[in-house]
């Protein structure tokens, strides 16, 4: 019996010394293409939610001023219950949305981190194919959304926003999008513009490095 007990105690304090010291919260629009992408994202990168270092949520509504919102909820709510979240991740597109730069400005200000494209995720989803520079516009009843999602079509004939192994999929394209992303985002910030870019390969860096984190030793 005392070997029992022992072995008890061995194995709390090794449960104890692997704790994950990161908790982050990824906040998004909807519950197809984005959240999709990242839940498989976290599984094929080894953070999964039953270790509690990365959740996934979607948002109470689509838009970006809804993402920040539903954010603040789960934040709030996390830190009341003595389980904070380390990082908070609010990720929404530009496309035609009226709250964009406001939501921004307001993830800043509750110590939140917005994750954007311009004009929307399947911009990201096309740098695994081919670097593009042109901004997007509206042209008729076609957004500039609708625009970039007709561009990733023409690229990648069977790709459909409810794909539940997108990141999986796309992962041998990873490197090269990662750089066409820091290259546009670099371009960006140098002249000025933002249409297009995306911060999505950005979000993906921190979850990389939530792998390397060491258990806490005691």
């Amino acid at each position: 019996m005392a070997r029992r007990a022992k072995t008890t105690r061995q194995q709390r304090r090794r449960r104890a010394r692997y704790e994950p010291r990161e908790r982050m919260l990824i906040v998004c629009e909807g519950t197809k293409t984005e959240k999709l992408y990242f839940e498989n994202a976290r599984q094929v990168l080894g953070v999964q939610r039953g270790q509690a270092v990365v959740e996934v949520e979607s948002g109470e509504g689509s838009n970006p001023k809804n993402i920040v919102d539903t954010a603040r909820k789960l934040k709030t709510k996390a830190e009341k219950e003595g389980n904070a979240f380390s990082s908070v991740y609010c990720v929404f597109d530009r496309d035609e949305h009226a709250h964009y730069q406001p939501s921004i400005e307001r993830a800043n200000k509750l110590k939140m981190l917005s994750i954007t494209s311009v004009p929307c995720f399947e911009y990201w989803v096309l740098l695994h194919f081919r670097n593009h520079t042109a901004p997007y516009a509206r042209t008729g009843a076609h957004s500039p959304c609708d625009r970039c999602h007709r561009d990733v079509k023409a690229e990648w004939a069977d790709y459909a926003k409810n794909r539940t192994r997108l990141f999986e999929e796309l992962q041998p394209r990873l490197d090269n999008a990662k750089q066409r992303a820091e290259q546009r985002l670099t371009a960006a910030k140098a002249d000025g513009s933002d249409n297009p870019r995306t911060e999505i390969h950005l979000l993906l860096n921190a979850m990389e490095a939530l792998k390397e984190t060491k258990a806490i030793q005691t």
